[in-house]
C-alpha cells in the first residue's frame, strides 16, 4: 500500500505560564489580500499552473523516480544527548545544527556530516531560557538563539562556549523565521510591539528594524504559534518567503518585497476566498482541509529545483525545463530509495528530510506486507537503525 505521509508543525509549551500568555497573545492570522487570488503581479511573476505543473494527484506517484541519489546518516547520541523531538535542524556547510524540544526543555546540539555529536552550545536556564529555533551566520561562524522566554537574542560561537553578545530585542516581539547575512537580520513573520506581522530587515541584535511588507494580527488566541517551519529559502543571492494560507512565493532584493511565483496549481484557498473577520488559524486551517485546501508551509531551493510545500500540498518545480510535478501523499515504495517525505532543510545542493525510528520501521513493514526487498542503501539503513535513532537523509533530485 501507498506510504500516507501528514506532518505539521507542533506548538511547545513554554516553562512560564505569563510567558505563555505572552507568546499566544502574539498568535496571528495573515490577512494580508496580497494572498488572495486578486492579488495582481508583476511581468517577472511566473505562475504555475496547468500549463507547466504536471498533477499526480490521487495517483501513485513515485517521487523516488525523480531521485538522481540519496545518502543518510544517523545523529549520534549519548547519555548527555538524547534527541526526542527535534523542533529545527539547520545545515551549515560542514555543521549540523539540532534543536530538541521536551516538554518544558530546549537543547541545542552540533554535529559534523557524518552525524557525529560534537558539542552542546549554551545550557537552558543558565544561558537561555527556551528555544525553539537557531539561525546560522555561516560566514563569522555564529550562531544566533532567538530566546523566547527572555525575549533576547543570544550569539555564540560554533564551540559553544563563549558568549559574542546578549541583547534584549525591542522591535519585534516574536519572530517565527529568520536568517543572518553580512548585512544584519532578514526576519519573516516578525511581529511588533503594535502587532503587526511584518517581513523585516533589522541590524545583528534586532534593532534599527524596517519593515518590509505587514497586515494587521488577530487579537485573541489565535492557536497556532509558528505555522510555517520553513518559511525562508536563500540560494544563489536570492532570498525566497512563503506564508500560510497564501499562493503566492514573494522574492526579496534590494529592500523591496515582490511576487515571484503564483502556485495556482495545488491552491491553498478556494477563488476569490475573503478571510473570515477574526478568524483563528486553527480553525480556519481545519476547515479549508476539509474542503481539500492544504497551506504550504515550506520553500527550498537549489540551482535546479525548486521544492514547494509540505504534508499533502507539495511541489517540485525544475527550473531548467520550467516544468513541474504536484502530488498529494500517495508515494509508493521502491526497493533501494527511502521515499521522500517532507524536507526540512537544504545542504548544498541537497534536499534534507529527517526521520525517526518508528517511520523507518513503518516503511520496512509496508515493503515486508508488499513482498518488496530492499536493497542498496536502503537495505543498509534498515541494517544500522536502532529504537531511538534519528536519520537524516539527503537527496539529488535529476
Amino acid at each position: 500500500m501507498p506510504i500516507s505521509v501528514s506532518k505539521y508543525p507542533t506548538e511547545y509549551p513554554f516553562n512560564q505560564a505569563s510567558m505563555k500568555k505572552q507568546i499566544f497573545a502574539t498568535c496571528f492570522v495573515l490577512l494580508s489580500a496580497a494572498c488572495t487570488s486578486k492579488q495582481t503581479t508583476e511581468s517577472t511573476t511566473i505562475i504555475l499552473d496547468e500549463r507547466n505543473m504536471t498533477d499526480h494527484t490521487g495517483t501513485d506517484f513515485d517521487l523516488s523516480a525523480q531521485v538522481l541519489k540519496w545518502d543518510f546518516i544517523l545523529l549520534e547520541q549519548n547519555d548527555s544527548c538524547r534527541l526526542t523531538d527535534i523542533a529545527r535542524i539547520r545545515f551549515a556547510d560542514d555543521d549540523i545544527f539540532v534543536v530538541n524540544v521536551e516538554g518544558i526543555r530546549s537543547d541545542l546540539y552540533r554535529y559534523n556530516a557524518e552525524g557525529q555529536l560534537l558539542n552542546r552550545i549554551a545550557r537552558q536556564n543558565r544561558d537561555y531560557g527556551f528555544i525553539n529555533n537557531v539561525w546560522i551566520d555561516k560566514s563569522r561562524q555564529r550562531v544566533y538563539l532567538p530566546d523566547l522566554a527572555d525575549r533576547a537574542l543570544r550569539i555564540y560561537r560554533y564551540d559553544g562556549d563563549s558568549v559574542s553578545r546578549y541583547e534584549r530585542y525591542l522591535d519585534v516581539e516574536f519572530i517565527a523565521d529568520a536568517i543572518v547575512d553580512d548585512d544584519g537580520i532578514l526576519g519573516y513573520f516578525g511581529i511588533t510591539p503594535k502587532r503587526r506581522t511584518a517581513f523585516f530587515k533589522a541590524d545583528s541584535i534586532l534593532r534599527n528594524s524596517v519593515r518590509l511588507s505587514g497586515s494587521r494580527t488577530t487579537s485573541g488566541y489565535s492557536g497556532v504559534i509558528n505555522f510555517s517551519q520553513h518559511a525562508i529559502s536563500t540560494y544563489g543571492g536570492r532570498t525566497l518567503f512563503i506564508q500560510p494560507f497564501c499562493d503566492t512565493l514573494y522574492a526579496y532584493a534590494e529592500g523591496r518585497i515582490t511576487p515571484a511565483y503564483v502556485t495556482r496549481t495545488g491552491a491553498s484557498l478556494p477563488p476569490e476566498f475573503d478571510f473570515p473577520a477574526g478568524a483563528d488559524c486553527t480553525m480556519l486551517k481545519q476547515e479549508l482541509e476539509e474542503r481539500g485546501y492544504y497551506s504550504k508551509t515550506g520553500i527550498f531551493e537549489t540551482s535546479t529545483h525548486l521544492w514547494i510545500g509540505c504534508g499533502p500540498n507539495r511541489m517540485l518545480f525544475d527550473k531548467r525545463t520550467s516544468q513541474g510535478i504536484y502530488f498529494q501523499d500517495r508515494i509508493v515504495y521502491h526497493p533501494d530509495i527511502f521515499p521522500p517525505l517532507d524536507f526540512i532543510g537544504c545542504s548544498g545542493e541537497r534536499l534534507a528530510v529527517l526521520c525517526r525510528y518508528r517511520e523507518i520501521e513503518a516503511l520496512r513493514a509496508g515493503m515486508a506486507a508488499q513482498e518488496i526487498a530492499p536493497t542498496g542503501k536502503l537495505e543498509k539503513l534498515f541494517e544500522q537503525v536502532s529504537p531511538g535513532d534519528w536519520a537524516v537523509l539527503f537527496y539529488t533530485f535529476r
